[in-house]
């Protein structure tokens, strides 16, 4: 493990994933080019982190993420959930657009991928595919 400055250590397994613990707080940073989360169940412990950030980079705040690297971030109360749907859906109508016409899968000849529902269920985010 590598400490860096104010005590963030980066991951082995992932050198864009910085992690710092105090106390109870564990505080996460995920950094990909000029896209950062700051992941951390304490506001005020994000609040910290982030002065600490902007005073040695040059950064904007944009508030909660919805999206990161294309993977949508939905939360509630409860859960956080994560989904590529979107992602999906707007591959698909791009192939579309261009022609290109579906092809035959055959592990799963009995589907075809069409454009996806997200369906609420126990608390879960279920993808379903449309069968032919």
């Amino acid at each position: 493990m590598v400490s860096i400055k104010d005590g963030f250590t980066i991951n082995e397994c992932d050198k864009c994933v910085y992690t710092k613990t105090v106390g109870n707080a564990c505080i996460i940073i995920c950094l990909y080019v000029d896209d950062m989360l700051i992941l951390e169940s304490n506001i005020e412990v994000i609040k910290s982190t982030k002065r600490m950030l902007s005073n040695n980079f040059d950064m904007k705040d944009l508030g909660d993420a919805d999206v990161i690297l294309r993977i949508k971030i939905k939360r509630t109360p409860n859960e956080i959930s994560l989904s590529q749907s979107h992602y999906v859906n707007k591959m698909i109508e791009r192939f579309n657009e261009h022609g290109i016409k579906e092809n035959i899968n055959h592990f799963f000849h009995t589907f075809t991928f069409t454009r996806i529902q997200e369906l609420e269920h126990d608390s879960w985010s279920i993808l379903k595919l449309s069968k032919v």
